[in-house]
């Protein structure tokens, strides 16, 4: 029997399929069915392999790297990056490994080190170019060190390997989200919802996007959908309180929906932001002063906050002390009066 190692995908959307390393078909089966099994408990999994080890620690003068990288993997389904690295190294010791330097590249990936992640994927990448997986990984490293259009290239490989894989999609719009291109990122999900329809992710950061571009009817359009399937998504409701206070329109359930958002995550500054808009707009300035005395208790770099409680207090005739959050909230971020300006908000 074929035993195999694999590679671990521990991806935020989804787990992927697991890709196979081959070992050697004449490997007693009992001592090594576990080792490179899916759907092994990982402690059983790191048993085994142990076990093949101790059995077969040398085959043919070199270290059996598949029982390496299976034992590697099992180690980091248990969050164990460190001991998994250790067993990446030695079968790569053993010669160069597809599914080892992908692995360690992922498990250094987890361990904050996108720099040696990004060597070992490209190492990965450079013994076999057709797997998607390692593409995207480095496409993840990339966008952790800034490198957003490295990012970008790497996750149209990655969708161009595995076009039926709508996380893929979704990934790479928040790269374009970040890069300020939402056209791009809208094509993008429209995509991951084509191939899932019923994505949370894809639905909210869809919001996010038409938010952004001041589509806010589709936007209260896509929080709704995301609040249809997950009715206590707190950032869902907090976007929809947001959207409609920008409008200017149904205040009432924007205050419901901030209230929901608020009770779910109490210490949530954003919520409490949203909220103190919200009473803003229905011109109740005590209620409104409040939520921002509130948010910055708790956030005290909110500028939004800082700015709207100026902008709040000069409505309650507080000049001097409306004046100073102003100019301290321009101070920390100079766009700040123009963003508001922007929903119809002067000083």
């Amino acid at each position: 029997m074929k035993k195999l190692g694999w590679i671990l995908l521990g991806l935020a959307v989804s787990l992927a399929s697991p890709v196979f390393a081959s070992g050697p078909e004449y490997m007693r089966q009992e001592n090594f069915d576990n080792c490179g099994a899916e759907g092994v408990p990982p402690d059983v999994q790191i048993e085994s392999c142990t076990k093949a080890l101790a059995f077969d620690s040398i085959v043919d003068g070199k270290v059996p790297a598949w029982i390496l990288v299976s034992r590697g993997a099992a180690y980091m389904k248990k969050h164990q990056n460190d001991l998994a690295i250790q067993d990446f190294d030695k079968a790569i010791a053993a010669g160069p490994n597809y599914a080892a330097y992908a692995n360690r590249g992922i498990a250094y990936y987890y361990k904050g080190n996108y720099t040696a992640a990004v060597a070992d994927l490209t190492q990965a990448v450079s013994l076999d170019a057709t797997g998607a997986a390692a593409f995207r990984m480095r496409g993840r490293a990339y966008g952790a060190l800034g490198k957003l259009d490295l990012a970008v290239q790497d996750m149209s490989q990655a969708i161009k390997l595995d076009p039926a894989q709508d996380a893929l999609y979704l990934e790479r719009a928040r790269l374009f989200f970040q890069l300020d291109k939402d056209r791009e990122a809208l094509s993008d999900l429209e995509g991951a919802l084509k191939l899932a329809p019923h994505s949370v992710e894809a639905l909210y950061l869809r919001g996010e996007v038409h938010s952004d571009m001041e589509q806010y009817e589709e936007a209260v359009a896509d929080f709704t959908a995301v609040l249809a399937l997950s009715p206590y998504a707190r950032n869902a409701l907090n976007a929809r309180c947001w959207a409609r206070a920008v409008q200017n329109v149904d205040l009432d359930n924007a205050l419901v929906d901030c209230n929901a958002a608020i009770k779910l995550d109490p210490r949530g500054a954003n919520n409490i932001d949203s909220r103190g808009f919200v009473y803003f707009r229905k011109n109740d300035f005590a209620n409104a002063l409040a939520d921002y005395n509130a948010a910055l208790a708790i956030d005290p770099a909110l500028v939004a906050s800082l700015y709207m409680r100026g902008v709040t207090k000069l409505k309650m005739g507080d000049v001097q002390s409306g004046k100073k959050d102003i100019a301290t909230a321009e101070l920390a971020d100079p766009k700040v009066a123009e963003r508001y300006a922007g929903y119809g908000v002067t000083p």
